[in-house]
């Protein structure tokens, strides 16, 4: 009866490389998803259009403010707060970039002007603020 010798050397010699290509497999996916989130970049805030930049108290404004991308379109989801001259309200951008808003500006007895502060806030690859004047006098 012939007998076979059992190698157990063959398993251990192949071991490095199915490693070598389990890394060469894992480092190309890796590379692949890094590309594709560089694809896929949320945009940036640019710029903000405000409809009405003067106000006189006591007059009730309705107006839109709009924000717009590094490239010149609308964006949508910017948080824009205006606070001042008795305003205080926030709001979201929708799918057109606007928010409209409603404001009745008021100022204290014996002062004549005063300043509503837009703030517009969008978080992209970075957290951007974008800032305005709305001016109010009587």
């Amino acid at each position: 009866m012939r007998r076979f010798k059992v190698s157990r050397k063959g398993a251990l010699e192949g071991l490095p490389l199915y490693l070598i290509i389990m890394v060469i497999i894992a480092a190309v996916g890796i590379a692949i998803l890094v590309g594709w989130m560089y694809m896929v970049k949320k945009p940036e805030l640019d710029h903000i259009s405000i409809e009405v930049t003067d106000m006189t108290i006591g007059n009730t404004y309705d107006f839109n403010i709009t924000a717009y991308d590094v490239n010149g379109k609308t964006l949508e989801g910017v948080e824009i707060h205006l606070e001042g001259c008795g305003v205080d309200v926030k709001k979201l951008t929708d799918k057109n970039g606007q928010a409209q808003f409603s404001v009745t500006p008021t100022l204290p007895q014996n002062v004549h002007t005063g300043e509503i502060k837009v703030t517009a806030k969008y978080t992209g690859t970075t957290m951007k603020i974008v800032q305005g004047i709305i001016t109010v006098h009587d």
